[in-house]
């Protein structure tokens, strides 16, 4: 699950609709998926409190110029 945060600290789900269908063809157990939310439930507590890196200057970040995007394995594009 993805996280929209604007600059003021307000959030929402990003992708609720496209993870429901992946929970639905079964591309997550239902271990997976509870985990999966659990993760996000305890991000959106981090961003509530204004804990880090949702803190003062978050607008701001940006990543380190040598970072790289993920390689996405073989056939990502069956599973949305």
């Amino acid at each position: 699950l993805d996280i929209r945060i604007d600059p003021q600290g307000s959030w929402a789900w990003k992708d609720e609709d496209e993870f429901d269908a992946l929970r639905a063809r079964g591309f997550f157990t239902g271990e997976q998926a509870a985990a999966i939310q659990a993760e996000g439930e305890a991000m959106a507590g981090v961003i509530a409190g204004n804990g880090a890196p949702f803190c003062e200057g978050w607008p701001h970040w940006r990543p380190r110029a040598d970072w790289m995007p993920p390689v996405l394995p073989p056939g990502w594009e069956s599973y949305v």
